[in-house]
Order: structure tokens, then sequence, then C-alpha cells
């Protein structure tokens, strides 16, 4: 495991900007789960008060995600020198129960665990600074807890049921874009497949979806994920999103 990093700016030759440490300590206590909207999923952190940038390791980006890195000229080091393989930064947001912080991850190939810098550490309330003692407190995370069973303690009307908006919502289209639909769908595993249909059955009894017997413009392809002993569904919604006329207040 790399035990430090240091981040360099963009020429080789001038002075250091910053070291993360990754400090001697029991990291079990020093662990945060946080979901991050970016990839859609729950990544646990180290939580480096030493460092000035978070860091996510490249086997970590699903290959459907790739195009969200974006080139980057910062250079990282190992504390002997040796250069890291940074791939670029990831614009992503980070939420941890009611705070949510927007950041750019360092995405690197040959780093083990995901590491979150002072900055985002900060913001999310994950360390509280006491400006009248000069101490820092820790605001723990207990290893046994989910980041769900975080939020639905203190949140309790959030996992209670289904929510539904009060109003009916309009999405609208850009003029001029072409609807795009998926021909070719996405091969679902036989083993998933009765999975499945109880699935499409439980969210067509919840109100949550449809069934669609006619034509439309935009046909968007689902990936079926297996997440212990029951699935998920994800929609791909990349297409779609690009032509969406967004509100801008």
């Amino acid at each position: 495991m790399i035990k430090s990093l240091e981040l360099l700016s963009e020429e080789e030759d001038v002075d250091l900007v910053g070291t993360i440490y990754l400090n001697q300590i029991n990291t079990q206590e020093w662990i945060a789960s946080l979901f991050l909207s970016g990839l859609n999923r729950v990544i646990e952190f180290l939580v480096d008060t030493g460092a000035d940038v978070s860091c996510l390791p490249f086997h970590y980006v699903p290959e459907n995600l790739l195009y969200k890195i974006r080139k980057s000229n910062k250079i990282i080091s190992g504390s002997s020198g040796i250069k890291l393989g940074v791939l670029g930064t990831m614009p992503v947001n980070l939420i941890q129960g009611d705070k949510l912080f927007k950041t750019e991850l360092f995405i690197i190939k040959n780093l083990t665990k995901p590491i979150l810098g002072r900055t985002a550490i900060i913001n999310l309330n994950i360390i509280l600074l006491n400006n009248n003692e000069g101490l820092l407190n820790l605001n723990t995370i207990a290893n046994n807890s989910s980041l769900k069973e975080i939020v639905s303690e203190k949140f309790p009307g959030i996992f209670s049921n289904i929510g539904t908006f009060k109003t009916e919502m309009e999405i609208k289209v850009k003029e001029g874009v072409q609807p795009y639909v998926q021909s070719v769908p996405h091969i679902v595993p036989l083993a998933l497949l009765d999975s499945l249909k109880l699935e499409l059955e439980r969210l067509q009894k919840l109100n949550i979806i449809e069934p669609v017997d006619y034509y439309t413009p935009w046909v968007s392809p689902i990936v079926v994920v297996k997440k212990g002993e029951k699935i998920r569904l994800c929609v791909d919604y990349t297409r779609l999103n690009t032509a969406v006329l967004r509100s801008y207040f």
C-alpha cells in the first residue's frame, strides 16, 4: 500500500504544493463511507487530514463511465520520488449524511484505496475544527454502520416508503434533437431472468413503471446489477440526458 503521496504542480521543477500522508494509525477508525453520485455507489474512503486532494483508484471507475475522466497535467509521486499513474480527474458529488460536496477526484492507476483529502473532509463535516480550543474533533463514523443506516436514523421518513411528487413533472427536450433508440438490447444473464421479471412486476405494482405498448421516440437500455440476493435495475439515460433542456435560475 502506498504510504505517502506528493502533489506537484504542472511543472516538475517548481516547489512542492502539498503532501498526502497516510498516517500510521488504526485506519479502521478513519474510514468514511460516502455516496458518489457520479458513480452511483457507496465507496469507503481512507480519511487523511494531510492530503490536499482526494484520489480514487482507476479500477473503481466502471467502463461505461471512463469518458468522464478529464485529462490532467498534475503530477503525483510517492515519498520515494516515484511518479504514480495519474490518468486524470473526474467530477463527482460526495454525499455524507445531509452534506454534499462537489469536487474532482484524481484517478490514479496504481492506487490501492480511495483517499479523502482535507478539503472534502472539512466540507463534509467529517472533521470539525474547534477554533476556541484549537483542536480537531473527529466526527466518528461507526464501522458497523452503513451510510443508509446513518441517513435513515437521522431522516426516518426517507426510507419509510416510496416518495412521490405532488404534481406532474414535465421534462423538455431541446429543439432539433434527434431522438435515440437503443435497438440492440443489453443481454440479461439467464440466471437473472426470473429475478428481473419479479422486479419489473414489483415496480409496476408500486406505480413506479408502467408497460408501454405504443410507439415511443426514445428508448434507453437497462442494466441488471446483482446486489446480494436481489437485483437492481439501472437505466442508461446517457443519450437522453444530453438532449434534456435544463432550467437554470
